[in-house]
């Protein structure tokens, strides 16, 4: 059982910062060689979360000021103002997808203050029915029908989504909602989705970044190259 964390809401959103849309969280500090501001935070760990079956899962760390925690439970602290009294659950099942929309509160009081928790009181599939009924106010039916709608593939790329879960499989499609009415749009892949959250779903700069791609790939044009420096 690891630690409970003594740092606080003040001492970690110093440091950090959380964005909700894509689930990274940035380091607002220089953390150390290789490390500057605006670089996401942490590392990735598998760890094994039940040793009857052998299920191993992966966990985003953060270590600041010689104390770990999970970055979802960092997610949910500097959103709320205080660590969760309970264990963190992902909707989707993907323990390295911490988007706001995709943590919840677990059943139970955990005495882990930071660290997974093997147990869940919910398998998989009433996970993603508690999740989209209380997120986005969605039964499964409906969100089936969207999908079959969509020929089960992201509303943008028209891709199927490639990201995998633990379990080796590809996650759900992620429901996109507009954060400003919570009206439900479409159902988008993982890089789709992120990609909207880290614009901020501001029509204007993705419009601006298209230009800035069709300038940057026209025939003719010679990349920057800086010069090296002459002693």
């Amino acid at each position: 059982m690891a630690k409970e964390c003594m740092l606080t809401y003040d001492d970690l959103a110093a440091v950090f910062d959380y964005e909700p849309q894509t689930g990274r969280i940035l380091w607002k500090i220089k953390a150390g060689r290789g490390m500057r501001p605006g670089d996401e935070a942490g590392s990735i760990k598998s760890l094994r979360t039940n040793s009857r079956d052998g299920t191993v899962k992966q966990y985003r760390y953060l270590t600041y000021d010689g104390q770990s925690m999970t970055a979802a439970r960092v997610a949910w602290l500097l959103t709320h103002g205080e660590w969760p009294k309970r264990n963190i659950l992902f909707i989707n099942d993907d323990s390295l997808d911490t988007r706001l929309d995709n943590l919840r509160l677990g059943d139970r009081t955990s005495g882990d203050s930071n660290g997974p928790l093997a147990d869940r009181k919910m398998n998989k599939h009433t996970q993603q029915a508690y999740g989209l009924m209380r997120n986005y106010g969605l039964s499964l039916e409906e969100y089936a029908r969207m999908l079959h709608a969509q020929n089960y593939v992201c509303a943008i790329c028209e891709a199927p989504e490639a990201r995998l879960g633990n379990d080796g499989k590809p996650v759900a499609l992620h429901v996109d909602h507009d954060h400003k009415t919570g009206a439900v749009r479409a159902l988008l892949c993982y890089k789709c989705n992120n990609g909207l959250g880290a614009f901020e779903d501001d029509p204007a700069r993705i419009l601006e970044a298209i230009k800035y791609l069709k300038k940057h790939s026209d025939a003719g044009i010679v990349p920057f190259v800086p010069k090296a420096e002459t002693k």
